[in-house]
């Protein structure tokens, strides 16, 4: 009988001994359990089967063809549910508040944990485009696009980041400074570790994956172990049905020790939360 190697072993990943030695070192964190989390993003394009623009080899500037952002129906609801888990001091970004230019305007860096269940575009060709990706708000003067060369600038000081998006994982060696994605620029940034994908992420399968990794950081269960255990819970529960498509490509980069734990719970910006949409959808994000 086939076993899977997070049956047995809890893993872990870090870019290069470099970075690890980095974030190791940082100093102690100075503020409390606050916890940012983002989701439920208003994008403009329908609801379609797949978010084909993500897996064409499209880059940011492609002239071929328009992107089209589809909407997550999910990830409202895994951010607002992330919230309640930890019981962190939290900060909703959800619905019309989840944009670019909300985010720049928060006191980033007295984030503990910044959990983001958005769109990613990879621009294998040029990393420092690649981006966490905003609907372009009215009246702001930002893109809309958060790329690696402004995550680079923002002032984290957080324990975790949280990328719960497509291939945010993925990118190009860059020697011995590892792989150069956006989970390097948050380390760069700030954050002592990153969990992030390398392949696509399904909508419904990643919200449970996320709700059951929050669980196990909320019950002392440290960053590495949290995830893997996440992923065993998807396996005990939906068996056959959980392919390693669904969970394999999220990895937990940098320092995988440490725990979170969360204090009292109070959103600043709430949107109404979705309701329960049907699994398998089809969304990716």
């Amino acid at each position: 009988q086939q076993h899977y190697a997070i049956e047995a072993r809890i893993i872990s990943y870090v870019p290069s001994a470099t970075v690890l030695n980095l974030v190791r070192g940082s100093r102690e964190l100075s503020h409390g359990d606050r916890l940012l989390a983002v989701g439920g993003a208003q994008y403009a394009s329908p609801v379609v089967g797949v978010d084909a623009p993500i897996f064409r080899g499209q880059t940011l500037f492609d002239r071929s063809g328009p992107f089209l952002w589809t909407a997550l129906p999910q990830s409202a609801k895994e951010a607002a549910d992330i919230a309640a888990i930890t019981g962190a001091d939290t900060v909703l970004l959800t619905g019309g508040h989840a944009t670019e230019g909300a985010l720049k305007a928060l006191p980033l860096s007295r984030f503990r944990s910044l959990h983001f269940a958005i769109h990613t575009a990879i621009d294998q060709e040029f990393p420092r485009r690649s981006a966490l990706l905003f609907p372009q708000a009215a009246g702001e003067t930002d893109d809309g696009f958060l790329q690696a060369s402004e995550i680079l600038s923002l002032p984290l000081d957080a324990d975790l980041v949280t990328l719960s998006s497509c291939e945010a994982g993925a990118g190009q060696p860059e020697g011995i400074a590892g792989m150069d994605t956006l989970v390097q620029s948050f380390l760069l940034a700030g954050a002592r570790s990153v969990v992030a994908s390398v392949w696509a992420a399904e909508d419904t399968f990643t919200a449970e994956l996320m709700r059951n990794f929050y669980r196990n950081l909320r019950d002392g269960l440290d960053k590495a172990e949290a995830l893997t255990v996440a992923k065993r819970q998807l396996i005990a529960t939906y068996g056959p049905n959980a392919q390693p498509y669904y969970w394999a490509g999220f990895r937990l980069f940098g320092d995988a020790s440490g725990k979170t734990t969360g204090g009292h719970a109070y959103a600043a910006t709430r949107e109404e939360r979705p309701g329960r949409s049907a699994r398998n959808n089809g969304h990716d994000r």
